[in-house]
């Protein structure tokens, strides 16, 4: 056998050992080659469609930029555009073409933490024999005759990329009252819900990050939802510090200085576990869908439909507390503090605030019995009774009910003082 021989053979075996790519990594291989920088990672989140990052903050000028409101900015149309830095408040777009492939992607970028960038691919591929499934279009997607349906399936994609990009986690700052601290709670939701768990906890961590704001049987509905012991364990730490009562059943999963924890404030404060978590079970569902709805209507007010449905669930869920609260009150009376603990002693209370007329007149009496026993304040009584007048076509007395008519105006402080409740400007 002569060397060339040899050789040739040699290089066949060679070829014939190394590994056949399978059609999904020969695309991947082709976005990286079509793609004008370095990517980090490149992963398929759906079909057409990869995300990706860099280490670097890419300042490539972008064909166009999508802007929040969801308008498009040219930037190559008419003019070159000075160079500048990518904010927060818009998607850089490039195209890419390749006209050998009939291939076209749509790189849009969104700016990441520190020097990364991070983004989305949108890929058009025309039908090819070297991708026969990844291929959906029977058309050359790079020929400008085609222009109308690439812009169509571009726009649908921008949308996509609007949403993605305004709905990240990556900008959200510290909450600065309690309604910024329900946003961050309701983003992180639905990340969760989404199945970006990652996402989603980036967010818990911003919104947990300030204790005045915390619903603190929140952190136990987080706990109970991961999996992740150490996060478990870092949620039910959190809740300990922010309450001197809390404890919980224990369990052999639980660290023994938690357990430890547990028993000395078990034996301290000998709570109706059950009942407790029961009532902080429905004052967090009263909370949880009245603010969606009130951020909602006040965010987007010209959302109608969706503020509707919010409303109307909210109503819903109104309706089942109320059954469960006066099967409770008919049974075991109302809910004392040194057994369910001082939160979940107010969620009656709560939850008879938003019932209809006749609930809130009936019940009254067992209010006030509950707070002469001194397990609820009288600022609460208070409200309630000032929401009974203001729905019967009477002045309040307290002027707890914002923008309506006051009783006497020389003496609602005084009144208000008697209760606990700091004096209003009276105008």
């Amino acid at each position: 056998m002569n060397k060339a021989t040899a050789t040739i053979l040699l290089l066949v075996f060679l070829a014939s050992c190394s590994p056949k790519l399978t059609e999904k990594e020969k695309m991947e291989e082709a976005i990286r080659h079509d793609m004008p920088f370095t990517l980090d990672s490149l992963y398929e989140l759906e079909n057409d469609v990869y995300g990706f990052t860099t280490h670097n903050a890419l300042h490539m000028s972008p064909d166009y930029e999508l802007r929040s409101d969801g308008s498009i900015f040219y930037n190559r149309t008419y003019f070159t555009e000075p160079a500048r830095m990518q904010d927060d408040n818009c998607i850089w777009r490039n195209l890419t073409f390749s006209k050998k492939e009939h291939r076209i992607l749509a790189i849009d970028r969104f700016p990441g933490k520190g020097d990364k960038t991070q983004g989305r691919i949108y890929v058009l591929q025309s039908d090819s024999h070297k991708y026969p499934t990844l291929g959906h279009y029977h058309w050359d997607v790079t020929d400008r005759r085609s222009v109308q349906m690439v812009g169509n399936v571009l726009d649908d994609y921008g949308k996509k990329s609007v949403q993605v990009c305004f709905a990240r986690p990556n900008a959200v700052a510290q909450p600065q009252s309690q309604n910024e601290w329900w946003r961050l709670v309701f983003r992180a939701d639905s990340l969760w819900c989404e199945g970006r768990p990652a996402e989603a906890w980036k967010v818990y961590d911003v919104a947990f990050s300030v204790d005045k704001y915390i619903l603190p049987s929140y952190l136990s509905t987080i706990a109970g939802r991961t999996e992740d012991p150490v996060k478990r364990e870092a949620l039910i730490r959190h809740r300990m510090k922010l309450e001197c009562d809390y404890y919980d059943s224990i369990t052999d999963s639980l660290p023994t200085d938690i357990k430890e924890t547990f028993m000395q404030r078990a034996n301290t404060y000998n709570y109706d576990l059950p009942m407790k978590k029961k009532l902080e079970r429905i004052l967090e569902q009263d909370q949880y869908q009245r603010m969606l709805w009130w951020l909602a209507a006040h965010d987007h007010p010209k959302d109608s439909l969706r503020n509707n449905a919010l409303r109307d669930y909210c109503g819903q869920i109104d309706l089942l507390n109320q059954g469960e609260v006066k099967c409770l009150l008919q049974e075991y009376g109302y809910p004392r503090k040194s057994k369910v603990g001082n939160m979940a002693a107010q969620a009656p209370w709560l939850v008879i605030q938003h019932a209809d007329l006749e609930t809130q007149k009936a019940l009254l009496p067992q209010l006030k019995a509950a707070c002469q026993n001194g397990d609820l304040p009288k600022a609460m009584i208070a409200a309630l009774e000032d929401r009974i007048e203001i729905r019967e076509g009477r002045p309040q007395k307290y002027g707890t009910q914002t923008g309506c008519k006051l009783l006497d105006k020389t003496k609602v402080n005084q009144w208000r003082k008697e209760v606990g409740l700091p004096p209003m400007e009276i105008k």
